[in-house]
């Protein structure tokens, strides 16, 4: 991934006419006319005809000649019109407006309308960007301040623009399993709430019927608009119950932020029989990570007092978060030789205040702590780097309330690092060298937002800032910088780890070596800008890159024992 930072165009850059009320331009263009553009202003977020905004112009206004040259004359190399979130926030307006059942505007009319109208999403943008300036750190305080306006400017929209979607299924398809399995040993009358509501009587069932929508979503050639339609067979009313409980409510209100809604509701009822996917990524990421979520939020309340749990997230996190996929994939992505502690057994020792997963290879120690947490949605949205910082703050570094603190993962690692120089933990590990031993913190997390860029940076800060007041009393050879990566990574490159292929310590000391700033090579002035951009890409990024770069395959060697679980 290069980080590029292109214009965005908005109203006012192409049209010398005020913006007018939004019921407007969307007065008189039918409901199919809208549901159908709006699905290509999603999909075109990814098609190279919309890529610039030259090139959106010119595909857009077909039927408005003279009107596309004169705004194509208006932009620029590098401007753009197309992204996701007017995409999505146009998709919103759409979608809670009244049925039209035919247009009174001529194609020319709405072209020009809903063109206009998708321009002044832009300009809301832009209006709440020009606020950023007012909440950056002093302009003498250089790196600090590049990190923020690093984060300020992708963090609400990151997850949204950077992903591989036969990648974020496979990692879905892998945790979903996982997660049904674990309620099908550990909480049953949770996942039968689950499975009735559905009318299937079997994970596999869901499953099967689930995935049977993914083909839709890799056509042989760019679409506007995935459709699909129910067959008219025995199990007809059934499937057609299935994908209603996945689509969209028609008295949806679209309350929450970050598009909530559209996440957990995927498709939109066409027709009678008929179905249409609104975004391929939220179609994927139901699969598990909105899933999820409906258990806390939904499946246990309404299941019976006897079952329910008091708090369904804490404890999801706990024992499946980090007892099944952090404790199983980093397992599995490191060899068997190696001294592996996971928390719980820490805790059957009588420790308490453990690392979440302890590793060991000769004189280079692992402290892994997992945190499966996200910001709430107007947090990840605000674009206010004091909202943003303190938020992930609370999640990674501390609280402070009434005069006490309490410690998240950057002081637990710390302190973790300290026990292993006390050698606190001899009863499950004490054959080390103190001074030869070489220490390398990791913060795992479980959702894409955190491999926005900059976060590694910002959190590495707090985390570089702390090790001063430890450092002086240790005599470790050296402490490693802190690096966030996402479970994902352990999930598709564990044979890549596991046969040392590629070394996961060489990539931590490289990802810090090559993406800092004074250590940047450039033939000119451009060239530097474009390299500093990219040094505050993420650590699960920077995986990424490393890896294609080396050959090394993505899809793990136990994919088919996972396939067969479908069986």
């Amino acid at each position: 991934m290069t980080v590029r930072l292109n214009k965005r165009l908005n109203h006012k850059e192409l049209f010398d006419t005020p913006i007018k009320d939004q019921q407007e331009y969307l007065d008189g263009i039918s409901t199919e006319i809208l549901q159908k553009a709006l699905s290509a202003f999603i999909t075109a977020n990814s098609d190279e005809n919309f890529r610039t905004a030259n090139h959106c112009i010119q595909n857009w206004l077909g039927k408005n000649p003279a009107l596309r040259e004169e705004l194509k004359a208006k932009t620029h190399d590098g401007d753009t019109i197309i992204n996701i979130m007017s995409s999505l926030h146009l998709a919103e307006t759409i979608f809670c407006i009244g049925v039209v059942e035919k247009s009174k505007k001529s194609e020319s009319e709405i072209e020009v309308d809903l063109f206009e109208l998708y321009l002044s999403y832009n300009s809301q943008q832009d209006e709440l960007e020009s606020k950023i300036g007012n909440n950056l750190p002093p302009e003498n305080d250089s790196n600090d301040r590049i990190i923020a306006i690093m984060l300020t400017m992708n963090f609400h929209d990151f997850d949204l623009n950077n992903f591989d979607i036969g990648e974020i299924l496979l990692t879905q398809l892998f945790k979903s399993i996982e997660f049904f399995k674990y309620l099908e040993k550990n909480l049953p009358n949770h996942l039968e709430l689950f499975l009735s509501d559905f009318k299937t009587d079997s994970l596999q069932n869901w499953m099967k019927k689930y995935l049977a929508l993914m083909p839709s979503l890799f056509p042989d050639k760019p679409v506007s608009h995935f459709d699909f339609t129910v067959s008219p067979d025995e199990d007809y009313e059934i499937n057609c119950k299935f994908l209603e409980l996945l689509s969209l409510p028609e008295t949806e209100t679209f309350k929450l932020s970050d598009f909530i809604s559209l996440r957990s509701n995927p498709l939109l009822r066409v027709g009678k029989n008929s179905f249409r996917i609104i975004y391929n990524l939220f179609l994927v990421e139901k699969l598990f990570k909105s899933v999820q979520f409906s258990f806390s939020l939904d499946v246990n309340k309404r299941v019976d007092k006897e079952y329910k749990l008091k708090d369904f997230r804490s404890d999801h996190c706990d024992k499946f978060s980090e007892q099944i996929l952090v404790y199983k994939f980093i397992e599995k992505s490191f060899p068997k030789k190696w001294v592996h502690v996971p928390g719980e057994e820490f805790k059957s020792y009588g420790y308490d205040g453990e690392p979440d997963y302890y590793l060991r290879n000769k004189n280079k120690v692992f402290l892994f702590e997992s945190k499966d947490v996200v910001l709430k949605g107007i947090e990840k949205q605000s674009r206010n780097f004091n909202v943003l910082s303190e938020a992930i703050k609370s999640k990674f570094y501390k609280t402070e309330k009434e005069g006490k603190i309490q410690k998240k993962a950057i002081l637990q690692l710390l302190e973790n690092i300290d026990r292993v120089h006390n050698k606190y933990y001899d009863k499950v590990d004490d054959d080390y060298d103190i001074t030869k031993l070489r220490v390398y913190p990791v913060l795992i997390v479980h959702d894409r937002q955190f491999e926005s860029l900059a976060v590694n940076h910002l959190v590495n800060s707090w985390f570089l800032t702390e090790l001063g007041n430890w450092k002086e009393k240790w005599k470790f050879k050296e402490i490693h910088g802190l690096v966030v990566i996402n479970i994902d990574k352990f999930i598709l490159h564990q044979d890549s780890f596991k046969t040392r292929k590629v070394l996961f310590e060489k990539l931590i000391e490289e990802y810090f070596e090559k993406n800092e700033i004074k250590n940047i090579k450039a033939r000119n002035h451009s060239d530097f800008e474009q390299k500093a951009l990219d040094c505050f890409k993420s650590f699960s990024t920077f995986i990424d890159i490393e890896l294609d770069s080396n050959g090394l395959k993505r899809m793990p060697d136990i994919t088919e024992d996972y396939i067969n679980n479908l069986k």
